[in-house]
Parts: C-alpha cells; sequence; structure tokens
C-alpha cells in the first residue's frame, strides 16, 4: 500500500536505455586502472551511463539505512528528476532541504571530520585516513589547550601539518603548513582558534547533518602537494572525489580540477578536450578556462596512483557505503604520497558531483530509489535522444 501511495496504482515499466557505444569503445572497457582512454564525448557519456547501472541494479536487495529512506515529498523529487533537465545538483539542494525539516542525527557522523575516522576504521577493520595527531571540541577548555600545545610542539620540530574544522566543508578554514617553523609556532596556533569557531555563510546553505557537527578542530599530518614545485609556498594534494551509488562505485572526478578528466569505473581516464567540455560549460567560461591544465606530473602521479590502489580503494568505498546502507556517497580519496598511500581525506554526504556525470547521476539515484520502491518497476532511465 505505500508503494502504491508513492509511486501510484499503475507502477511504470523500467528501461536502461541509453545511446549505444561504438565498437572502438567495447574494446576498451577492459582498461586497465591508470589507462588513457580516447573515447568520443558520446562513447564517454554512455560509458559513464553504464557504470551507474550496478548501482541501479543493487538498489532493490539493497539494506538502505533508515535515514536515506526517501518521504512523500522526495519520492516526488525523483519521479521529477526522471522528466529531464535535473542534475545532481538539483537532487541535491532538494535532499538538503528535505535534512532541515527531518533533522535525523543518525547519519551525522558521515560530516564529521573526527567521528568519521573512527567510524570508517571500525566497518572497514583498519584506519585509512590521515591519522588524527590531536583534536579539540570547541568549548572544552583543557582540550583546546591540549591541542595548541601539540600543534605548537609539531611546528617547532617542523612538521608538516594540516589544521582544519572538525565541521564545515568546501576547504573552509583549512590551513596548511608545509614548513611550519618558517610561519613560526604562534601562526599555527592562531589558525587551530580560528579552525575551532570557524563559520562560513557557505555551510548555511548545506545539509542539517553538516550543520549539527560539533564544532572543534584537528591536526594532522600533511599530505604530499600535487605539485611538487619548491617555489609553490602551498599546494592542494591530489585528491580523487569517488562516487558510490546504492554500494557501487560509479566514477571519479579530481577535487581541483573537475572539469579535465573523468574516471571511469575501470579506473580508466577520460581527458576532456575544449570540445567536449563545451558541451556543458557556457562559452564565457570555457574562455575563461582556456588552457588551463593540471600541475606538471599530477597525470602521471594519478596512472600510477591508480594502477596501485583503484582495486582497493573501490573495495573500500563499496564496502562502507554498504556496510552503512547509504544511497549515496563520496568517498575523497588523497593520492600519491609516496610515504603515506592512498588515504581517505574525508566522506561527503550530498556532496556535489562534477559534469558531465552530474545528470546522469540525478537520472541513475532518482531510478534506483524508484525501483526499490517497487521491484517491478521499469523507468526510461537513459533515454535516447530525439534527433
Amino acid at each position: 500500500a505505500q508503494v502504491r501511495s508513492h509511486l501510484g496504482s499503475s507502477p511504470p515499466r523500467v528501461n536502461f536505455l541509453f545511446r549505444s557505444p561504438s565498437n572502438h569503445m567495447h574494446c576498451q572497457d577492459a582498461a586497465l586502472p591508470g589507462a588513457l582512454l580516447s573515447l568520443g564525448f558520446q562513447d564517454a557519456l554512455a560509458r559513464i551511463k553504464a557504470d551507474l547501472l550496478p548501482g541501479i541494479e543493487a538498489a532493490v536487495d539493497f539494506r538502505l539505512h533508515q535515514a536515506c529512506e526517501p518521504c512523500d515529498e522526495l519520492v516526488a523529487t525523483y519521479r521529477a528528476a526522471l522528466c529531464g533537465g535535473k542534475d545532481w545538483h538539483w537532487v541535491v539542494m532538494k535532499r538538503i532541504g528535505a535534512s532541515w525539516r527531518c533533522r535525523d542525527p543518525s547519519l551525522v557522523w558521515l560530516d564529521d571530520k573526527v567521528a568519521q575516522v573512527a567510524g570508517v576504521a571500525e566497518v572497514c577493520g583498519r584506519e585509512l585516513h590521515l591519522p588524527i595527531l590531536a583534536h579539540a571540541p570547541a568549548g572544552d577548555a583543557a582540550a583546546e589547550a591540549a591541542l595548541r600545545v601539540a600543534a605548537a610542539a609539531r611546528a617547532a620540530r617542523g612538521e608538516p601539518l594540516v589544521v582544519k574544522p572538525r565541521h564545515g566543508s568546501n576547504s573552509k578554514h583549512v590551513r596548511l603548513w608545509p614548513r611550519p617553523q618558517d610561519a613560526g609556532e604562534a601562526a599555527v596556533v592562531a589558525s587551530v582558534d580560528e579552525a575551532l569557531t570557524a563559520s562560513d555563510e557557505s555551510w548555511r546553505k548545506e545539509s542539517w547533518n553538516q550543520n549539527a557537527v560539533r564544532r572543534g578542530a584537528l591536526l594532522q599530518p600533511l599530505y604530499a602537494p600535487m605539485s611538487p614545485d619548491a617555489a609553490v609556498q602551498v599546494s592542494r594534494p591530489l585528491e580523487l572525489k569517488v562516487q558510490v551509488l546504492f554500494g557501487k562505485v560509479a566514477g571519479g572526478a579530481l577535487s581541483t580540477h573537475p572539469g579535465l578528466l573523468w574516471v571511469m569505473r575501470s579506473g580508466g581516464i577520460q581527458l576532456w578536450d575544449r570540445e567536449a567540455r563545451s558541451s556543458w560549460m557556457r562559452h564565457r567560461r570555457l574562455c575563461r578556462q582556456e588552457g588551463q591544465t593540471l600541475p606538471d606530473g599530477a597525470l602521471e602521479t594519478l596512472q600510477a596512483a591508480l594502477r596501485g590502489s583503484w582495486t582497493m580503494m573501490c573495495t573500500v568505498s563499496e564496502q562502507l557505503a554498504t556496510a552503512v546502507g547509504l544511497d549515496e556517497l563520496r568517498v575523497d580519496w588523497l593520492l600519491g604520497d609516496v610515504h603515506w598511500g592512498a588515504r581517505i581525506g574525508e566522506l561527503t554526504y550530498m556532496g556535489t558531483c562534477a559534469r558531465p556525470a552530474s545528470t546522469p547521476l540525478a537520472r541513475a539515484f532518482a531510478a534506483a530509489h524508484l525501483s526499490r520502491l517497487d521491484g517491478d518497476a521499469v523507468l526510461d532511465v537513459f533515454p535516447i535522444p530525439t534527433k
């Protein structure tokens, strides 16, 4: 009866139709992790859609966490997503709105940069994040003092550090200290104080879950930067955002350069040229990004990391999402550090997805939920475009 109230008395039929890939694309299906693909844009888009099918198919029998069960409002949202013109950002914003009305605390730990470290270790049986060297919740005077002492001591020893808020997102108030001894202990301690009570206007637009995380700060080792150029004072690490749909990895994009490439489920790398980017990017923005490239050596670092760690990254990402029962999860992996190897930077629930995977992901996510509500449903997930 509940399914009928969601989907109506006459459930829709399901179709996984989309533009057929070329023969050339079939030859590349078995591409090894780290291999460079040379697909045309439409074939690459078809590959992205095909990589979403395992998640859709897994949804019917998936043991979903109760906090991920859609309310009537979200079921209507998912139906609308299949009507066309809706991307992942639109779906996520609807889910964010619903999170503020439901205020379910059971998945808040996914957005807590301290709690998620222990949570992942418990599920996977080993620590997969960078270790937390010290942390403190805001308002705990003793813990705050201990955190400042730890930060000052490590800065004095010249240990590369990252200071970040326990709460928040989008790398706001995150401070990287590759040579803390040059900046001085006082500057590093000041960044701890900044992180403890950090706030940003953009966070108010994020989910209730994220805003429910207790304020605080933590200290971690600094992962190797993407660019080894010593002239670059601060450089972010190479970070691959891996998207999981109902326990199945769909692919991923780089945090710093989301429009330059897409990593397929196979681990193959599709580079986007200007013609491909013009299909989802406005002309003015495309012109502004003309000439944007990865730092020297970054692509080779990504290839090597995928060859050595992609299977493990997929296994862990899928294991985590399945064990918790998440309809979607983004696992942000740090890559390229010889000492640490592939490590989880953070987890993100209700996060962004790079184009051109955004609209296919929205449709796949919607279809997965609707087919789960009615196992006999056949939804036109990826309709063949009409000429």
